[in-house]
């Protein structure tokens, strides 16, 4: 088995996979390897990279929050616990940064920033505003991911 990241890996300095990658990644494939997609993004924008090859990929998103064979099968599927993700959201609400959290397969901000319009600028998915994020996560609505957006330094004395 052949395991990639996306971003600095196949995504290098643009959305998409090279036509070289392709190639290599193709003749893995021709080759009977496998091959899977491992990353911090959505699932779908993992199956958008399959498309780009051409054939199913085996599919670890979110930072292994959900993992797929190449057949659609869920095999894994993680999320924080309502107390932890609501514990996560309160550490950083002293400093007033954007917050991204994944829902399933959606991606939610709290506010548009110039750092959550870059970060909107480099996904394969929706960016969903919504700036009563937390009001409505609960135990059906629990976050698979959470990022705090915005400025190194503050970032950092979180």
């Amino acid at each position: 088995m052949f395991v990639s990241d996306l971003d600095g890996t196949l995504f290098q300095g643009q959305i998409g996979v090279s036509e070289e990658d392709k190639a290599a990644l193709n003749n893995l494939h021709d080759q009977g390897v496998e091959i899977c997609i491992a990353t911090g993004r959505q699932d779908d924008e993992i199956l958008d990279v399959a498309n780009q090859l051409g054939f199913p990929v085996h599919r670890i998103s979110q930072n292994g929050a959900y993992v797929f064979d190449k057949n659609g099968k869920l095999l894994y599927e993680a999320a924080f616990s309502l107390r932890t993700a609501k514990k996560i959201y309160e550490a950083g609400k002293p400093f007033d940064f954007a917050c991204q959290v994944s829902i399933g397969q959606n991606i939610y901000t709290t506010k548009i920033t110039k750092h959550t319009a870059s970060v909107a600028d480099r996904l394969l998915v929706p960016l969903i505003h919504d700036p009563d994020l937390w009001e409505k996560i609960n135990e059906q609505n629990v976050p698979g991911k959470i990022s705090f957006i915005g400025e190194l330094d503050q970032i950092l004395e979180l």
